[in-house]
């Protein structure tokens, strides 16, 4: 089987061109009101020679594995949560305890609350913590902002300890096809990795995969995919899958190539600006916009221009270059940074969250349940949190369900754009 063959999406393909009279789901039967739905196939009983959903998935899977130097892989149409979803139901047991970061994605900690897991937040940037009796580590290898985690040490410790590192990747899927895969978790061997097709490479919404790593057990990834069983959907979308074997496969044929070239354009386009260029500890692919005070403003001009970045703080806007931007796409980009008569920088510094843990007053769960009512955030102080309440994107709380809020989460939720929480 060669590297550049697509398994899955090629199933889809011929299903579609033989034209059979379809009398299975879904009800568009392929030609729907987009004129796109030729593709859109269900997973159908096996049909020797015709259709094989599992086999055509398995085979995807394996490739996919194979171009990144993982053990094995699997595909997840439901984004990078429900392949968390699944990577944490694996590795933690009901009522289990668990050593998490705290500046992790939301779903994360909703899969926590679910398992009723003892959480012991810690942050892996300063002294590791004891293990003690927990059963599994969880980090976010990047953040928003492209700052990168370092996790050789990391992986190290847990396995000393004899427990799975998950290392929610989302934003750094193609550093997997950069320089040798030299800056992606796998080359830490971490055991399971996160990554997030849709968001940096070219492959549809939802699009993610979960690798193990090359020291994770075989039994471990077939809990993950019970997990993802569990929480997922039973009618797995397939366009979205198929978008993932297209992209890895032209990942493998070109994706070095491209990316090189989009950060020798980014890097012109830096330097057109006056800013710094590549460090040590950041994905330099991940461009963030600095102007004290007028994150808002920016954003809004730049929008005003038919510019639309990912998101914006107090401070900042974040932009994620689409994969294969190059020369022409940034010198769109300058032109109309050029008409804002905005301070700009880039920021290279490490933006650590500093904000302090706040006081537990009631399990998550309850919280989460119980009644609960919306006020401004200069009305919360003191008053228990009925959310996950922090901005989205990207999806990391400042405060979780049961935690009494006080002045430092309060002053951090007022730097977003949230005037209210629950």
């Amino acid at each position: 089987m060669g590297g550049l063959e697509t398994p899955f999406a090629s199933l889809l393909e011929r299903y579609a061109a033989a034209e059979p009279l379809r009398l299975h789901m879904p009800g568009h039967g392929g030609a729907g009101i987009w004129g796109r739905e030729n593709l859109d196939i269900t997973d159908l009983p096996a049909i020797e020679g015709v259709f094989d959903w599992e086999n055509a998935l398995q085979k995807s899977q394996t490739l996919a594995a194979q171009a990144v130097g993982a053990r094995d892989c699997l595909f997840s149409a439901g984004g990078s949560t429900l392949a968390l979803q699944g990577a944490i139901w694996a590795c933690v047991p009901f009522e289990g305890e668990v050593l998490c970061q705290r500046q992790v994605h939301k779903s994360i900690a909703q899969v926590l609350m679910l398992l009723h897991a003892k959480v012991r937040w810690f942050n892996p940037r300063s002294s590791l913590p004891e293990i003690g009796k927990a059963c599994a580590v969880i980090v976010t290898a990047e953040t928003y902002r492209g700052e990168l985690l370092p996790l050789r040490e990391l992986q190290d410790y847990c396995k000393r300890a004899g427990i799975p590192l998950i290392t929610d990747n989302a934003h750094g899927a193609h550093l997997a096809f950069f320089q040798q895969g030299s800056r992606h978790p796998l080359a830490a061997s971490c055991d399971l990795v996160v990554d997030s097709f849709h968001k940096t490479l070219p492959a549809l919404t939802g699009a993610s995969v979960i690798y193990a790593g090359s020291d994770c057990g075989k039994e471990l990834l077939t809990r993950v995919k019970q997990g993802m069983q569990v929480f997922g959907s039973t009618s797995p979308n397939a366009l979205i899958l198929a978008s993932i074997d297209r992209a890895r496969a032209c990942l493998q044929k070109q994706g070095e190539a491209v990316l090189e070239q989009t950060l020798e354009a980014l890097t012109a386009f830096r330097t057109a600006l006056g800013m710094q260029n590549t460090v040590q500890g950041r994905d330099p692919f991940r461009l963030v916009l600095r102007s004290l005070g007028k994150g808002k403003q920016l954003y809004s001009e730049l929008a005003a221009r038919n510019v639309v970045a990912e998101a914006y703080d107090e401070d900042e806007v974040i932009c994620i270059p689409p994969y294969g931007s190059g020369k022409e796409f940034f010198d769109r980009l300058l032109k109309v940074l050029g008409q804002i008569s905005l301070p700009l920088e880039e920021p290279w510094d490490l933006k650590e969250d500093t904000t302090p843990l706040p006081a537990e007053a009631l399990p998550m769960f309850e919280a989460l349940q119980g009644s609960w009512e919306e006020v401004p955030l200069h009305e919360a102080e003191g008053r228990v949190c009925a959310e996950f309440a922090g901005p989205y994107p990207p999806g990391v709380p400042v405060l979780m369900p049961g935690e009494q809020a006080g002045q430092a989460q309060l002053r951090r939720l007022r730097q977003t754009h949230l005037r209210c929480v629950k």
